[in-house]
């Protein structure tokens, strides 16, 4: 009898411990990944590269909004964030409802007086421009001029971008700019 029980014991035990599963992990949306190449629209997975988030459609209004963005080829001195460009589009036109052409940097930025960014498009003059500052002091962007940004993005291969943290020293990132034309065609979006 004691056998017995200790068999129905085990058998249970078995049982319990069989129906005890991991639970599944959470699905993640995928992205994208495309080449900086002009001549390749296979989408790839690496550092340097356009990314494509999939669009996503209102369900209140019907927009489709649908972000590109790229990592620099560093990361910043000040933040572990990699600092990265984004652009916003919306029905495929990019936005400025809200901040359409933005650089995130990850760190905290304060607003400044007069010119805040200096700009260097492959191996053309640098510019200094005055950049606004999101809300949450973490990006910059062209304010009013990102439709103008977007276009000097199309036209070059490298972009050098300099920019200060809060009470920091000035701080230069690069990106690979090239393929962003081919990356908003995979997109569905007119470069």
């Amino acid at each position: 009898m004691k056998n017995l029980i200790a068999a129905i014991a085990i058998t249970l035990a078995l049982v319990v411990s069989i129906g005890c599963a991991e639970p599944s992990a959470p699905t993640v949306q995928q992205t994208t990944w495309v080449a900086p190449s002009p001549t390749s629209n296979t989408p790839i997975f690496r550092s340097g590269a356009w990314r494509i988030q999939d669009p996503e459609i209102s369900p209140i209004d019907g927009v489709k909004t649908q972000f590109i963005s790229l990592e620099s080829n560093e990361s910043s001195r000040y933040s572990d964030n990699r600092i990265e460009i984004v652009l916003c589009f919306e029905n495929g036109k990019l936005t400025h409802k809200h901040v359409g052409a933005r650089i995130g940097v990850g760190g905290f930025v304060a607003e400044s007086d007069g010119d805040s960014v200096r700009l260097k498009f492959d191996d053309e003059k640098p510019t200094r421009e005055s950049w606004g500052v999101a809300d949450s002091h973490d990006a910059l962007f062209p304010f009013r001029n990102e439709s103008y940004f977007l276009a000097r993005l199309l036209k070059h291969k490298t972009l050098a971008f300099e920019f200060s943290y809060y009470e920091k020293a000035a701080q230069t990132v690069t990106f690979n700019i090239a393929g962003l034309a081919d990356a908003m065609r995979s997109a569905g979006l007119d470069p």
